[in-house]
């Protein structure tokens, strides 16, 4: 997703937590009804065939082009679907997406305007969030922080 915004990220980003917070009541308060509908609706989307041949080709190759090659994969989703019950949802939201789950990963990356001052890494701390904050200034600062992460290339394929 991108925001582009002229309030400073820091603070989208914890109007974006705020938000995420709400999702667990959200969920508790749909009705089943509600659910089952939106949970229909879905299923009926996942299995409707293509309307032109330029849908159908780009289904194809989305999978050809991605490796995957799972042709039913909209079919399996479906499959998934039926099984699937509210507690379920709140369940694996609650593991995956809440802000104090062990399973939850996060990435922010804000770019700042040239016209826009950078902030000092002590104003980033979060009222929301209390993951820790690294800030990075240019292509060197980018790739010295870069090579600390371990799904960086290796060295023979590092910039000089």
């Amino acid at each position: 997703m991108t925001i582009l915004s002229e309030v400073p990220p820091h603070a989208l980003d914890d109007r974006i937590e705020l938000f995420l917070a709400t999702v667990p009541q959200l969920l508790e308060d749909l009705t089943d009804a509600v659910f089952e509908d939106h949970r229909s609706t879905l299923i009926k989307k996942k299995l409707a065939a293509p309307k032109t041949l330029g849908e159908e080709s780009q289904l194809f190759w989305s999978e050809i082009s991605g490796g995957t090659r799972d042709f039913h994969r909209d079919a399996k989703a479906a499959d998934a679907l039926r099984s699937l019950s509210k507690a379920d949802l709140a369940s694996f939201w609650l593991e995956t997406f809440a802000a104090d789950s062990q399973q939850r990963r996060k990435l922010l990356a804000c770019v700042y305007s040239p016209d826009m001052a950078l902030p000092s890494p002590s104003s980033l701390v979060s009222a929301v969030s209390t993951t820790p904050i690294v800030c990075v200034d240019g292509l060197d600062a980018v790739l010295e922080y870069k090579r600390t992460l371990a799904a960086f290339p290796g060295p023979h394929l590092r910039a000089a």
